[in-house]
């Protein structure tokens, strides 16, 4: 399986362009961290088949970005590693909405970062492990 092709930064939402550029002045996030976050989030918009330019604080919930590292990691064409950069990167992105004002986080990461295995051998857990209390 070949690896998809991520969206350019150019076709990214305002809302993107506002967060890349929060992360660089509030945060004041290295150049290398901005830049590898909005590469993990390019890819999970990739991978969610999510319009880049439509790209915002709705578009993931907790099950639709299990579904998306669902997705990532049967390709076996993303390491476990940049799985969970780009999750890491959708985190603070949400840090960003909740900061702005936008929007609560509709994902409770650490829930979402269970579902992980730390290395390729280890088996996913089954989200249907997880029971409604799990969910947001």
């Amino acid at each position: 399986m070949t690896r998809r092709r991520l969206p350019s930064a150019e076709q990214m939402s305002p809302y993107f362009h506002k967060w890349l550029q929060w992360m660089e002045t509030d945060q004041e996030l290295s150049p290398n961290t901005v830049k590898s976050y909005g590469e993990g989030i390019r890819r999970l918009v990739a991978y969610a088949e999510i319009s880049p330019s439509s790209f915002g604080p709705a578009s993931f919930d907790q099950y639709s970005l299990i579904e998306t590292m669902r997705e990532m990691r049967l390709g076996l064409d993303v390491s476990v590693t940049t799985t969970r950069k780009s999750i890491y990167a959708l985190k603070n992105f949400y840090v960003f909405c909740g900061m702005s004002g936008l929007v609560r986080p509709p994902v409770v990461f650490s829930r979402v970062l269970r579902l992980v295995p730390y290395r390729r051998s280890a088996p996913w857990i089954p989200v249907e492990t997880f029971g409604p209390e799990d969910w947001p």
